[in-house]
């Protein structure tokens, strides 16, 4: 009898149990059939058509020291420079002619050296460039930057080595390649990264080759709006020994303790929103001026803000 009971019990049980049983296979059959939706790769390409035009303003705050022996020099230097970019030609290859015209540089200089460097770029305001660019949106060719350093210097020879040394070709493309070209080969992941190689002109000191790694940290489906993070590291590289610079670096070496920065892009439109770049140099070197070794301690921040808009009619 008490088995029977027992028994009784057992069945009864697995028949209150049957219910949840068959909601719990129930389950497990729909998520075999309707698996969980992975997230939607994004697309980040920019979309320039022959014709179109956009609006710049990059703004670049600098603070450097340099201490030369004893002595220590400061330099403040604010700039904001605002442009128009219109697409020449595009090629059924991809790349691309574009032209950057600057129609307004503010400069705001406080220093205890020199400003030669506000009287340059202060003549850069009327300048047009003309930028090559290949299929991966990589500056290859300049053309605007000889007629311009003639102009300024008026055929003086020891003006237009400063200028060239102030204001580099190198300098001009790595301007618009900070803006256009950070962008990856193929669709990415929300939380997937990838990387670039570029260089930082330093002008007379050489030049910092920057391994980049960027991240679409953030997607708005509904808004289009991607969101990317970026950081790098540096290796500084001295000037070539016959380059023909008012000082010549013999020894010594820069560092890049920081190279960070946010980047707002528009999927839908193609098109660069926002761009912020903060970073810091820092290093000592040897440098004969006039034939003299002197010791060179330099320390920059500085922070680059370019906005992005439609050009004015």
């Amino acid at each position: 009898m008490n088995e029977f009971k027992i028994w009784e019990t057992r069945r009864a049980s697995e028949r209150r149990l049957s219910p949840t049983l068959a909601r719990r296979a129930l389950v497990v059959l729909v998520a075999i059939a309707f698996p969980a939706a992975a997230h939607a790769q994004v697309t980040l390409a920019w979309k320039l058509d022959a014709g179109e035009r956009f609006a710049l303003e990059e703004t670049v705050q600098s603070r450097q020291t340099i201490q030369l022996g004893t002595m220590e020099t400061r330099q403040d230097l604010d700039q904001t420079r605002q442009s128009r970019v219109s697409v020449l030609k595009k090629n059924p290859d991809g790349t691309l002619i574009l032209e950057q015209k600057i129609d307004k540089v503010k400069v705001q200089h406080g220093s205890d050296g020199p400003d030669a460097n506000t009287k340059v770029l202060k003549q850069l305001e009327g300048a047009s460039f003309w930028y090559h660019v290949d299929g991966k949106h990589k500056i290859v060719r300049v053309e605007g930057y000889d007629a311009l350093v003639k102009q300024l210097a008026k055929d003086n020879r020891a003006d237009a080595r400063l200028i060239r040394a102030v204001f580099t070709e190198e300098s001009c493309k790595r301007s618009v390649d900070t803006w256009l070209g950070f962008l990856p080969a193929g669709p990415v992941d929300k939380g997937k990264t990838w990387k670039s190689k570029s260089s930082l002109p330093l002008g007379p000191l050489g030049v910092m080759a920057i391994d980049a790694t960027y991240k679409l940290a953030d997607f708005n489906m509904k808004t289009q709006i991607a969101t990317i993070s970026f950081s790098g590291v540096g290796e500084y590289k001295a000037p070539a020994e016959d380059a023909d610079l008012p000082l010549k670096v013999t020894a010594g070496s820069l560092r890049l303790p920081k190279y960070e920065g946010t980047i707002t892009f528009n999927a839908d439109k193609g098109r660069l929103i926002g761009l912020e770049t903060k970073m810091s140099l820092q290093g000592k070197l040897t440098a004969a001026i006039r034939e003299t070794d002197m010791q060179l301690e330099i320390t920059q921040e500085q922070i680059l803000i370019v906005k992005c808009g439609p050009a004015a009619p």
